[in-house]
């Protein structure tokens, strides 16, 4: 996640505020973000480079929130219901992978 100061987001939180008050469903959600995204590409310029580094953006948010959000609730999910049972300490003896 981008880290940005905390005045830079003073703005943009009320905005994210107000979006997500009205956003409904994950449908809607996909729509304002690729909306926010192609704005914003439009507004630096279509060209590859600005398609590539927006592109990459997305990426990296997702990673970010992958990493953040779903990795740690994967692991709580694992330790309150169990482990799949061909996972559980596969990596404590010799295998083929």
């Amino acid at each position: 996640m981008p880290y940005i100061k905390k005045d830079a987001r003073l703005k943009l939180d009320l905005l994210t505020e107000m979006l997500e008050s009205n956003i409904e469903n994950v449908g809607e959600l996909n729509y304002v973000i690729t909306r926010l995204a192609v704005r914003h590409l439009i507004g630096m310029g279509l060209s590859y480079q600005n398609i590539s580094t927006v592109y990459g953006t997305l990426q990296l948010a997702a990673a970010e929130f992958w990493q953040r959000l779903v990795v740690p609730y994967e692991k709580r999910k694992c330790f309150e219901n169990g482990d799949v049972p061909e996972l559980e300490n596969i990596f404590d003896k010799p295998t083929n992978l």
